[in-house]
């Protein structure tokens, strides 16, 4: 067992160096990545954790699950990503019906990305539990336990947790705080210890903006902080468009993200497009959620 950690870091060590052929703008090994870009997240350019108003809360923001009143919500996630050449699927649901006080998510996602030629697969389930002691405090954690593969080796396997904090000081402005992997993320790099702050102006049903700044504490790049911005717009009654971009610094490779978001009484549909800049590769993203 020693022997194959011993391999599976060697290639780990391999793909992801910033000085591989395939990866060379990629200078971190976060294999978290690739299922926090769903589409709702991406279309606002990942600016999401002060938002955390879909399932996706599970994810971004636990906290923001306490926002969710007498629902229970199932959604279902698609992204091509063309960075890796993956596909990533996922599907959650949350219930804030089941126990008083307490909101409920769980999600299972699951990433199959192609690096150097090399296929590897990635999956995660996630229970989170939010609670909201006030309109203007929400707070909110989640279990996860990931298992990695890359082709016969193994990778990092493990069970992890988040935390999140949700304030709103008037109702139009949410504020967040999240902290990412606080169990494993020391040790692992390629699941790494991160910390996110999130601003949020929300005039609904006019428009929303969006910011994110996240540190990465166990990346090797020089630079381990990111920002993300992102806006939304109401053009007719249920249907919005979105924009958003990303400042990646610690993969060398920013982005931008549209998105239309089409929303009912009982399911909402968002499509989202990304594309990072250098170097350059397309993302497509779908999602649904419907609620009951």
């Amino acid at each position: 067992m020693k022997i194959r950690k011993i391999n599976c870091l060697v290639l780990f060590s391999l793909l992801f160096s910033p000085t591989s052929v395939h990866a060379q703008s990629i200078s971190s090994t976060d294999l978290s990545q690739g299922y926090l870009l769903k589409a709702g997240p991406l279309s606002f350019g990942g600016a999401f954790r002060a938002l955390a108003d879909t399932n996706a809360a599970i994810l971004y923001n636990p906290a923001g699950l306490a926002q969710r009143k007498e629902i229970v919500a199932m959604g279902g996630d698609y992204l091509r990503n063309g960075l890796t050449e993956a596909n990533t699927f996922g599907v959650s649901i949350v219930d804030t019906n089941a126990i008083d006080f307490i909101s409920v998510g769980l999600s299972y996602d699951r990433d199959m990305p192609t690096i150097g030629g090399i296929d590897a697969t990635i999956q995660q389930i996630t229970l989170a539990v939010a609670h909201e002691f006030s309109p203007l405090f929400y707070l909110g954690a989640s279990i996860k336990g990931y298992l990695t593969n890359i082709e016969t080796v193994g990778g990092p396997d493990g069970v992890d947790m988040d935390v999140g904090l949700l304030v709103k000081p008037v109702p139009m402005v949410s504020l967040a705080f999240v902290a990412h992997n606080l169990a494993k993320g020391h040790d692992f790099e390629e699941f790494p210890f991160l910390l996110g702050f999130g601003a949020a102006l929300d005039l609904r049903p006019h428009f929303r903006l969006s910011m994110d700044i996240v540190k990465d504490f166990k990346t090797p790049a020089r630079n381990d902080l990111n920002a993300y911005f992102g806006s939304e717009l109401r053009i007719v009654e249920g249907i919005c468009f979105r924009g958003g971009f990303g400042l990646d610094k610690v993969r060398d490779n920013n982005f931008y993200s549209l998105g239309t978001a089409v929303a009912g009484p009982k399911i909402g549909l968002l499509f989202t497009f990304s594309q990072h800049l250098n170097p350059t590769s397309e993302t497509y993203a779908a999602s649904v959620e419907a609620y009951f």
